[in-house]
């Protein structure tokens, strides 16, 4: 009910991954290890670490990774 609402698209050779809302909702303001958390998870999955090139806490509309 609160997970990822996410969408992937191909970009020049490598994947863009945007995650569009957060199933913490509040919380990461306050505790920003939240975010490292998932992209930890996310690393985990992929066998490699994305590069976050948007981020919903600086004000972008996704959180938005470089998969390589």
């Amino acid at each position: 009910e609160l997970g990822y609402m996410a969408r992937w698209e191909p970009d020049n050779g490598h994947y863009l991954l945007h995650v569009y809302n957060c199933p913490y909702k509040g919380i990461p303001e306050e505790h920003e290890e939240l975010c490292q958390m998932s992209l930890e998870l996310v690393s985990r999955l992929l066998d490699q670490t994305p590069r976050r090139i948007a981020h919903v806490l600086a004000g972008d509309h996704s959180c938005s990774y470089v998969v390589e």
